[in-house]
């Protein structure tokens, strides 16, 4: 007896000491209707960067290219959000350089999670969600300048040459209006001194 006592306390000793085994994520996949009007974030991006998580309760952190949007960015060009650090957590497993139609939740401090039950796909398997969601915008913002675009240069000041130009053509034509006038009186002059000669 004492025996099966001793056998039984190991027993219940090792079952409460095992670690448990993580369940699984369990959800129901969202029609594309339910997944528009449940998610606070609709856009399409690429991934740029993945920040992987520090340890099993932090969130992996994802830098995203917004190339299209439907809901909650408005002009912004580039969104980080964040998701749990593995599957069974629900988390969604993104790839560097691949472009993925997103639905994003806010959360209590106003940042952009994903979910694996947030429909979130690759782009190129979206083709029922973009049937729902219509044309999407491209974020512009106004404030970015594109560095490679070359400043206007100044407009070349014409004015003064222009009025150079018109003065000195105008000084060449009063001087032969001049020369012209001075011409006209002196010849009937010359005309006249025999004349006057022959009377005195």
């Amino acid at each position: 007896m004492k025996h099966l006592v001793t056998a039984a306390a190991l027993l219940l000793t090792f079952l409460f000491a095992a670690p448990r085994v993580a369940e699984a994520c369990s959800c129901m996949m969202q029609s594309p209707e339910d997944a528009a009007t449940g998610a606070d974030a609709i856009f399409e991006g690429r991934v740029t960067d993945i920040e992987p998580a520090s340890d099993q309760s932090s969130p992996v952190r994802v830098r995203i290219h917004v190339t299209q949007q439907w809901k909650g960015l408005e002009s912004q060009e580039e969104v980080e959000v964040t998701t749990a650090a593995n599957s069974a957590m629900c988390g969604y497993t993104f790839e560097a350089e691949q472009v993925y139609l997103v639905y994003a939740a806010r959360d209590d401090e106003g940042g952009l999670t994903v979910s694996l039950c947030s429909r979130t796909r690759l782009a190129d398997q979206a083709d029922e969600d973009r049937q729902h969601l219509g044309p999407g915008t491209t974020p512009v913002d106004p404030a970015v300048v594109d560095p490679g675009t070359p400043e206007p240069a100044d407009p070349q000041p014409t004015t003064t040459t222009h009025s150079a130009n018109a003065s000195a053509q105008a000084g060449c034509a009063s001087c032969h209006v001049a020369a012209s006038t001075e011409a006209g009186w002196i010849l009937p002059a010359l005309l006249l001194l025999p004349w006057v000669r022959r009377r005195r």
